[in-house]
């Protein structure tokens, strides 16, 4: 997190020092807003609080033209979560109680954005995110029985045992770095995270669950398309 601010702090004062650099250069006609679609889906996922990815429209207004912006976004997607229960062993087959949490999710964010030009029409920027994410819907518990012979797998075969109700709830900040190509009507690019500091809470219907927990996890990446219009 201090990493980012202090990208955030450099770019903003390399920002100042850079109006006079580029104005010599041909760069896209300066607009104040930018809407667009975008997608994000985790590039990998250790933590064991589960992974997220969505879709959704996403709104940019640039309060400082072409430095600093404002941006809002909303998606629809889904959680999801697998775990392993209990697990025991009878001579050479081993029993595993599996569950599935799939559920569908909406996300709103919002947070701030500046950026620098880079080169032609590359630009380069940091962006800080607050955002929350709800969802709803089905855990599956499922039996798994798997026989070996010399350590070697034979027979597997999974029975499902139950079906039940479950919600998540998470609310977080996200840091980001990105690349775009920006265009007179039209900017395009990525941005990725490898930080992230979020609550979140997965709870079961009939099930003895924990209380929510706060996640500060380092190296789990989530990387963000999008496409806008300029206007």
């Amino acid at each position: 997190m201090r990493s980012i601010i202090f990208i955030i702090a450099t770019m903003a004062t390399y920002g100042v020092a850079a109006q006079d650099n580029i104005t010599a250069e041909i760069l896209p006609k300066q607009r104040k807003n930018e809407i667009g679609i975008l997608a994000t889906m985790p590039v990998n996922s250790s933590t064991g609080t589960g992974s997220e990815s969505y879709g959704g429209l996403q709104y940019k207004r640039w309060v400082k033209p072409d430095f600093m912006a404002y941006r809002a976004n909303i998606g629809y997607g889904e959680y999801l979560n697998h775990s392993d229960g209990i697990q025991y062993r009878n001579g050479d087959t081993v029993f595993n109680i599996l569950s599935a949490t799939q559920l569908p999710a909406i996300f709103v964010g919002m947070g701030i954005e500046i950026q620098r030009h880079f080169y032609k029409r590359v630009y380069m920027y940091a962006a800080i995110d607050l955002y929350g994410g709800y969802a709803s819907g089905k855990t599956n518990e499922a039996l798994d029985i798997e026989v070996f012979n010399n350590d070697v797998s034979t027979y597997r075969n999974q029975t499902m045992l139950s079906s039940y109700n479950s919600k998540y709830l998470t609310v977080g900040v996200l840091p980001m770095v990105g690349v775009k190509l920006q265009f007179s009507r039209i900017s395009f690019g990525t941005e990725l995270t490898g930080l992230m500091l979020a609550y979140h809470s997965l709870k079961h219907a009939g099930k003895a669950t924990e209380g929510g927990m706060m996640d500060f996890s380092m190296g789990d990446y989530t990387q963000r398309i999008f496409v806008n219009y300029r206007f």
